[in-house]
């Protein structure tokens, strides 16, 4: 859903969305106009066929009725019918006969040979345009086929004979008396107004019957149509474009038409490339034009990449990293008047922002080392008074001895107070000093009562602490855990790697044999209640560590509470290991 929602999806869509349509009109235009190219040619060609066609249909028509009429209407006809062969009038009717087929041979010019054959006498008589002793020999090797073929005065169409390596059209008539009366046509008269050159440099004209190919005039500079393609063409369709599959060429467009004198059809075939010679350009810019029209896409998205996309981009993942909190991060110049104000608005946003956070982060140092000093202010007061309570105590029983001790421990505890500042840290070992003067202190005052053990490995030893972290937890396991109970109590304070992160946290637990935590105090403490500001249990110290703890190491310290199975309560402080430093630490400032 984002890659749809970028700004380079949508401007590559809007491209596309307005290329296509062009680039399908421009294929659309180019077929349209290469089919009414295909369109006119086809029906000039249908029209150039249709008027031969019909030409020949009347002539052939013509001459047929012209038998007819000859031996309805020509006495001479009729004589040779009348007389024998030896006799006067059957020569003179016989010579009138051809005289006059003579002189008509000459009107209809497309006739070939005029023949009159009598079969009652075997005579046969025949006047021709061409060579005579060729023309005498076909009649008479085809005699019977002519005679067989012959129609009851005019009726029929023409019928087709093949001999020689010629074609020829035949239409022999008779009046029923042993007279016949025919005429030949060679088809290469009738195909001789068929000349195409003036329309295509390639062309041919063919003349089938029942699917048999009778007849081809071509001319091709290259290899032509098979006749099989000719033969086999639907003849309800007049007009067409058919591949033909054993040819080198791609198209053909055949146009024919039927001959109904004759039973032939004639067809005209033009190959379609020399249709389209005009088209040439078109047709190649068909092709040139997406070539071209991917190069300035690409050329154009190379470009709005550099100048827009990749910019942008830029800009993105720099307000990503501000966002993170990288305030260091710059955008480049960039060359446009539009990209260049908005990087650097961006960054001039940016470096007020990073000293906004500077200035920002110099208040909260200020504040935390004034709450710093304020809750270690909230501890001295307290454990001093402690400690004077049990020191008046001691000289109210007149223990010089163990009062004169505890001055040396409080002492010794003050001024290892007094070196160091209030926000500085001291070393775990030197807070443990503290511990044991604070302990030793306890321990006079019940000697019979209260034992205590410190295990501090010399590795945790040197680790930084705040001064009197661990006095509130040991001064509270006291007062809960001695004071207030009746039996011996032993407190127990050691160092050791935190079991859930070695590697990064050490911790220390400080275990007492007391009644531990009652139940609602533990859940109280373990969600921290007890610990915010604003609790008023009386836990001032325990609230002041936990609060030092956060404001100095943040998550990578914990203060937890438990009570032991075996009985008493279990404080532990978590405290990283990188706080650990032979030489001591201090607040970073």
């Amino acid at each position: 859903m984002q890659v749809l929602n970028s700004l380079k999806f949508r401007v590559t869509a809007i491209v596309f969305i307005i290329a296509i349509p062009l680039l399908v009109l421009l294929y659309y235009n180019n077929h349209y106009a290469t089919d009414m190219v295909v369109r006119q040619v086809s029906e000039s060609n249908r029209t150039f066929l249709s008027n031969h066609t019909e030409q020949v249909h009347k002539t052939l028509g013509d001459i047929r009725n012209y038998l007819g009429k000859v031996f309805q209407y020509e006495p001479e006809f009729i004589e040779l019918t009348l007389h024998p062969e030896e006799s006067y009038e059957y020569v003179t009717a016989k010579s009138k006969a051809l005289n006059k087929l003579t002189i008509d041979l000459g009107y209809y010019n497309i006739v070939d040979t005029f023949l009159i054959y009598n079969a009652r006498e075997d005579d046969l008589s025949f006047v021709t345009l061409t060579n005579y002793s060729r023309m005498e020999e076909l009649i008479v090797t085809h005699k019977e086929k002519l005679l067989e073929d012959s129609d009851q005065y005019v009726g029929g169409p023409w019928d087709v004979l093949q001999a020689s390596g010629s074609v020829y059209l035949y239409k022999v008539i008779t009046t029923g008396t042993d007279l016949y009366l025919g005429a030949l046509i060679s088809l290469d008269a009738v195909m001789k107004p068929f000349d195409l050159t003036s329309v295509s440099r390639d062309w041919g004209v063919y003349i089938t019957k029942n699917n048999r190919l009778l007849y081809q005039k071509e001319s091709f500079t290259d290899t032509p149509p098979t006749p099989s393609f000719i033969r086999t063409w639907p003849q309800e369709e007049s007009v067409g474009v058919l591949r033909d599959p054993g040819g080198e060429r791609a198209n053909y467009l055949l146009v024919h038409e039927y001959v109904l004198e004759a039973d032939v059809w004639v067809s005209v075939v033009i190959p379609e490339r020399n249709l389209l010679q005009g088209l040439t350009f078109f047709r190649v810019a068909v092709y040139v034009i997406p070539v071209v029209f991917l190069i300035v896409v690409l050329f154009y998205f190379m470009t709005v990449h550099r100048l827009l996309f990749k910019p942008i981009a830029e800009s993105v993942a720099g307000m990503r990293k501000l966002a993170r909190g990288d305030l260091s991060v710059r955008l480049r110049d960039q060359p446009l008047n539009e990209l260049h104000v908005m990087s650097d608005t961006f960054n001039h946003m940016a470096a007020q922002i990073e000293d906004l956070k500077i200035h920002v982060y110099e208040e909260q140092i200020k504040t935390q080392q004034s709450e710093l000093m304020k809750l270690q202010l909230q501890i001295n007061p307290h454990f001093y008074t402690n400690s004077l309570n049990i020191l008046y105590s001691l000289i109210n029983l007149q223990k010089n001895d163990l009062a004169l001790k505890m001055a040396q421990h409080l002492a010794h505890y003050y001024r290892n107070i007094m070196k160091s500042d209030q926000t500085a840290v001291i070393r775990l070992s030197e807070e443990a000093e503290h511990i044991v003067n604070y302990l030793e202190i306890q321990r006079m005052i019940y000697p019979n009562r209260f034992t205590y053990r410190i295990r501090i490995p010399e590795r945790y030893g040197s680790c930084a602490v705040f001064p009197l972290t661990l006095q509130p937890v040991v001064e509270n396991a006291i007062v809960h855990g001695l004071m207030k109970g009746r039996g011996a109590f032993h407190l127990d304070i050691e160092a050791g790697p935190d079991p859930e992160a070695p590697l990064h946290s050490y911790c220390i637990t400080v275990r007492d044999n007391g009644k531990g935590f009652p139940p609602e105090k533990l859940e109280q403490l373990s969600r921290d209640q007890l610990l915010l500001p604003g609790s008023v249990d009386g836990r001032v110290g325990m609230r002041n560590v936990y609060h030092r703890l956060n404001k100095y190491f943040g998550d990578e310290a914990a203060l937890r509470f438990e009570n032991d199975p075996s009985g008493g309560a279990v404080v532990k402080l978590i405290l990283p290991v990188k706080g650990c430093n032979p030489s001591g630490a201090a607040l970073p400032s």
